[in-house]
């Protein structure tokens, strides 16, 4: 005489379908918010490098309106000063994003001029 014994589980598979489909749920909308996330990134990054293109044209149009000429470097100076301000008034939140720094503000105009 054989005994049978066994668990009857289908109460628990409905369960574990919904926890199965919460799981993928809450997967599936992680990745596409970091994804989302990161496309938003890099067109702040965008926004960021043409502001520092158009900061380092500023700053040096300014400046040169300023002294007539572009030969001192005091003048580099202050146009990479006004640069940096304009740079930082015009995308002030995407550089709060990134955690610039001023130096770095500087720098990313800095590079952009002639």
């Amino acid at each position: 005489m054989a005994i049978e014994s066994g668990v009857d589980l289908t109460p628990l598979m409905g369960s574990l379908l919904e926890l199965t489909a919460a799981a993928v749920t809450g997967l599936v909308g992680w990745a596409l918010r970091r994804y989302l996330g990161l496309k938003a990134d890099n067109e702040i990054r965008g926004y960021i490098y043409e502001a520092a293109s158009r900061a380092a044209k500023i700053g040096l149009q300014r400046a040169q309106e300023k002294y007539g000429h572009l030969d001192k470097v005091t003048v580099g100076n202050e146009a990479l000063d006004i640069g940096a301000r304009y740079m930082t008034e015009m995308v002030g939140d995407g550089i709060r994003r990134f955690n610039l720094t001023p130096e770095k503000v500087r720098d990313l105009v800095e590079a952009r001029m002639p």
